[in-house]
This record gives structure tokens, C-alpha cells and sequence, in this order.
């Protein structure tokens, strides 16, 4: 049978299934010289296996599971023919491969079919890890990164990836009680990570690198269906290509070279059951350009995982930037880290808005260098409404920084129980700062409404504390998520080294200042965004009486000992 470069072929001894390839040249000559000499040729074939065996292009899909009842056959026959296999004429180029590797059988232990072409697998896992730079095992991958410096990958953000596991294995577990609930689910379905539910969530990454993130969820997380795992990089999803082989996740992690805005916005058309369940982006630098495509292509309800690591301009180098990013004017000030949260979730609130939907936010923490948030997406033009409401402008006194918040709307109950939509009137302060007598400045919008569902937090942190040694900063996301559920709902907080450099005494300790706010009458909280917040529904003006008070007890205290001494001298 004459073979024609570029020509669809049926071989003779086609494979089961019928499976048709595309020859080319290179593997026709490889043919002929087997022919010519068998015996030289039989190691230089296995050797070269892969290679040659990538040179067939598949035009029409196959299940795969069809093929395996006679896997095991060709291999029987292949055997039972002894050493002779390498030398037959046979037409069929897969043939003559899979006789050829049965010569090699002593460094073969599986099988696995490629392309329409029966291929061997070497021992344990399915890559030399000789030719590759450094091997990562991380939660339960491993990860296979090229010797060039091809593909990113930052060991400091660990943490965020752990948080992400925990958080996503725990909204994949809500998806599969309501399903359960709905009887949705197969009674022979199997929610355990590493297993494929056909009815499981669906997870979006859309700045995959290694895909590291990807294969972690594949391998820890329960319920899912399928991991895209996306990236524009030809270099980074080649080295993605290879780490699916090499942890055996083929079965949930589909590898993806695209724009990811693009993929999202291909997305934001198709029907609702379509959409993915969970997007997570995670670029180096701004997600912005990103968030009007995942708002639009994620399902209702679905969890949106962002980071965003320019947090020098959300935390007030560079307002005008920050502005032209998220919608939000950034200010210099000891609650900036808090701040950068809440302009994140205005600009998410803000571009979901546009399509008739909101976000509820689950997690919301800054880290190290960077801010990470958890929302759900809800469709509702009615609730939409109430967005103005969840909205606020920041006046920060440049002395002092004391901060009021106006709001960009209000909503508010008639007699019949309706609700009416009104706007704000304002603003609520002065010129000048009515404490220290400097100016005002302007920051915002930001989201004023609640930062975590303490419910979800406390199921996290639930799971999580069960089984410790699952992640390798479990102890340090058990901490952080109990601080967050005793946080305060109140936007914003005070520093305490910022007020007592204020009014130029040395630092008590917290316990002082919280206790005086308390019997007062007010409730007060830390923040995790910083050790010395202090986080209160007090207004402005009791906590800097508090402080005033501070003040004159200290200049009594050390008027009194001044006395003391001189009475003992």
C-alpha cells in the first residue's frame, strides 16, 4: 500500500474502532529502513516511539474505552509471534510500532493509546525527570518545571493556593448536598478527589502557568468535572501538557492555550448549565482586564476567585491608576490593606452589575503581598437595586486619618413594606478635619458591605482543622479565618500607632483602648489586615475623647510619680 504525505489512510490491519491518521514522509522512510534492516533499527524505533508516533493526526475522535477490550489482544498476538514481529512487512505502521515496542517489553509495564496509536508507558510515572530543571511536590502534585525558566511559579504563594483548596472543596461540597437534595445525583456517584462526577463542579483557570493549581484541584478536591486549565503561552501548556501526564489527571484536566478574556467572553453567550461553576484568576499584576469576561461567563451562583498583586495602587501609590483600574480613587492611609479589598469588590459589584447581578462575598483577605477574594455571583435585577446602598465614598483626614463614609444610596421602608431607592445626602463632614483642622481627602467608592460569610468561614475552617496535615499551611488558614469571623462588619479601621502619634504618647497596650470602647458602649474587633487595628462602631469623635483621656491620665500619672520622688529625696 502506497502511502501519500498528507493523504487519509485506512491501513489494512487497521486498529480497533477504525481509527484514521494522516502518514508522513518522515515516518514512511522510517518504515522502509526497518524493512532493509530490522535488527539495528529495533532500538532507534523504541527510542524514537513518541516521535514518530506524534506524527499521526487523529481526524476523527474515538472513545477510548472502546479500544481497551482489544489492547490486551494486539499485545497477546504481538507476543505470542516472538522476536519475528520486528521483521514483518506489515502495512500498518501502528502494527509494526507495537511489535517493534514488544521487542523492548522489559522496559515497558503499560500500555495507553495515543492518538489513535498504541504506545508503551515506562515504570511509575509517565516523564524522565532527568530532562527537566526541578520537580515541585506541592499538596498532592508534583510538578515538572523545564530546565529554561519557561514557566512561573512563586513558592511564597502556597498559601493561596491551600486557601483556594480549602475554600473551593467546601463550595464543592454545598454543590453536592443541593444536588443530593434535588436528586441529581447518580446513586452510584463517587464524591471523593481524583474521581470524575459527571455532575460535579466545573473550574476556569485562566492563567494557568504550570498548572500547578489546576492539577492540585484534580487531585484534591472532591466533586469536580472538569479542570480547564488555560493559558496563552505555547511554553507554559506544553509544560502543563506534561505535568496532566505526569500526575494522571487526563481524566479531569483538560489543557487550554488561549486569551483567557477571550475564552471567557466565548463563554458568556451559552446557556446557563454551560457556564463554569468556579473561575479562579490569578495574574501577575491586575486582574482587571479580566473581570468583565468571568463575571459574564460564570453560572448562577458560581464562586469567583481573584488576586490581584498591585497593591502598591490600591494602596495609594498612584490614585489616578487605581482609578483608571477598578473605578475607585486609592488612599495612602494605615487601613489601605482593608481599603484595597473593598475597592476589588466594588470594581467585581460594579461589573456585574452591568448584566443584572451581584456578589456576595465569602472570603476577602490580604496576605503577604497580595489581596485574594471569594464571591459568588447571583442573577437578580430586583437585588441589583440595592447596590448603591452597598456603595461608599471615603472622606480620610490627611492629619489625623480619621474617615466618615457616605454612601451612595439608601433604601429605605414605606408603610406598605415596599422598599423605595433614594439618594444619599451629604456630605458628612466639613472642609477641614474637625479634630486636627486639616483637609479632607476623597477615596472610593468602595464595597461598604460585609467583607466574609461567617457561616461558609466557620465550615472551612471545620474541614480543614480535621485533617491538619492535608496542607501545608493549614495551621496559618485556621488562624486567619478564625480572626476574620471575629472581625466586626464595619468598613474600614483605626491604627493604634497612628493615634498615638497623634497626640504624641507612647503605645499602651490594646487591651486598653478596646476595654474603654467597650465600656462605653460600643463593640470593637481587630482586623487581619493589620495586628494594630482597632476596628469599631464608635464614631470618631469617642475614640479621640478615649485618647484625650489617655492622654491626661498618663501627664497625672507622671505628675504624681514627679511628686513621689521629690518627697523621697
Amino acid at each position: 500500500m502506497e502511502f501519500v504525505k498528507g493523504q487519509l489512510f485506512e491501513p489494512e490491519n487497521d486498529l480497533p474502532g477504525g481509527a484514521y491518521a494522516t502518514h508522513t514522509d518522515s515516518l514512511e522512510n522510517k518504515h522502509d529502513e526497518q524493512q532493509e534492516n530490522p535488527q539495528s533499527q529495533n532500538s532507534e524505533l523504541f527510542e524514537q516511539k513518541v516521535s514518530d508516533v506524534n506524527q499521526f493526526n487523529i481526524s476523527r475522535t474515538y472513545d477510548q474505552s472502546h479500544h481497551l477490550p482489544a489492547l490486551e489482544t494486539m499485545k497477546t498476538e504481538a507476543a505470542s509471534n516472538g522476536s519475528d514481529e520486528c521483521n514483518r512487512n506489515d502495512s500498518s505502521p501502528a502494527v509494526n510500532l507495537l511489535a517493534a515496542n514488544e521487542c523492548n517489553a522489559q522496559q515497558v509495564n503499560s500500555w495507553k493509546i495515543d492518538r489513535g496509536v498504541l504506545i508503551p508507558l515506562p515504570h511509575g510515572r509517565e516523564t524522565d525527570k532527568a530532562a527537566y530543571a526541578h520537580v515541585i511536590k506541592e499538596g498532592n502534585a508534583e510538578i515538572l518545571f523545564p530546565k529554561k525558566n519557561e514557566v512561573f511559579y512563586n513558592p511564597v504563594q502556597e498559601f493561596n493556593r491551600d486557601l483556594t483548596c480549602a475554600v473551593i472543596s467546601q463550595f464543592s461540597k454545598l454543590n453536592y448536598d443541593t444536588q443530593c437534595m434535588a436528586s441529581l445525583v447518580d446513586d452510584h456517584a463517587v464524591f471523593a478527589p481524583g474521581v470524575r462526577l459527571e455532575s460535579g463542579v466545573t473550574i476556569f483557570e485562566g492563567l494557568s502557568a504550570s498548572g500547578l493549581r489546576s492539577i492540585r484541584f484534580a487531585l484534591e478536591i472532591p466533586g469536580i468535572k472538569t479542570v480547564l486549565c488555560n493559558d496563552m503561552s505555547y511554553d507554559a501548556v506544553e509544560n502543563i501538557k506534561q505535568n496532566i501526564t505526569h500526575n494522571r489527571v487526563e481524566n479531569i484536566v483538560q489543557p487550554s492555550q488561549s486569551d483567557a478574556a477571550a475564552y471567557m467572553y466565548s463563554y458568556a453567550s451559552k446557556r446557563e448549565a454551560e457556564k463554569f461553576d468556579v473561575i479562579d484568576l490569578d495574574p501577575y499584576g491586575s486582574p482587571a482586564i479580566f473581570l468583565d469576561a468571568a463575571v459574564q461567563a460564570i453560572k448562577n451562583g458560581g464562586l469567583l476567585c481573584v488576586t490581584c498583586t498591585d497593591t502598591a495602587v490600591l494602596c495609594g501609590n498612584g490614585a489616578e491608576t487605581c482609578f483608571a483600574k477598578y473605578g475607585g480613587m486609592s488612599l495612602r492611609a494605615k487601613f489601605c490593606h482593608e481599603m484595597a479589598l473593598r475597592l476589588l469588590l466594588n470594581s467585581l459589584e460594579s461589573h456585574a452589575n452591568h448584566y443584572s447581578r451581584y456578589i456576595v462575598p465569602l472570603v476577602s483577605i490580604s496576605a503577604d503581598f497580595y489581596i485574594r477574594v471569594f464571591v459568588r455571583v447571583y442573577t437578580s435585577a430586583k437585588d441589583v437595586k440595592n447596590s448603591a446602598s452597598k456603595r461608599a465614598l471615603v472622606f480620610s483626614c490627611t492629619g489625623c486619618e480619621s474617615f466618615h463614609l457616605l454612601h451612595m444610596g439608601k433604601s429605605l421602608v414605606n408603610d406598605s413594606d415596599h422598599v423605595i431607592y433614594k439618594n444619599s445626602t451629604g456630605p458628612p463632614v466639613s472642609h477641614n478635619c474637625k479634630h486636627c483642622s486639616s483637609p479632607h481627602h476623597l477615596g472610593g467608592p468602595i464595597w461598604a458591605g460585609s467583607l466574609y460569610d461567617v457561616e461558609f468561614i466557620n465550615s472551612v475552617i471545620q474541614k480543614t482543622g480535621q485533617n491538619v496535615n492535608a496542607l501545608g499551611t493549614s495551621k496559618r488558614i485556621i488562624g486567619v479565618l478564625t480572626v476574620m469571623t471575629e472581625e466586626l462588619e464595619v468598613p474600614l479601621y483605626y491604627s493604634l500607632d497612628k493615634l498615638c502619634n497623634v497626640v504624641h504618647v507612647s503605645q499602651p497596650k490594646a487591651i486598653i483602648i478596646r476595654s474603654a470602647l467597650l465600656n462605653a458602649g460600643f463593640k470593637v474587633s481587630g482586623s487581619h489586615c493589620n495586628s494594630n487595628a482597632i476596628k469599631t462602631n464608635a464614631p470618631s469623635d469617642t475614640l479621640w475623647d478615649i485618647m484625650r483621656s489617655l492622654v491626661c491620665y498618663l501627664v497625672q500619672s507622671a505628675f504624681y510619680l514627679f511628686l513621689t520622688l521629690q518627697v523621697l529625696i
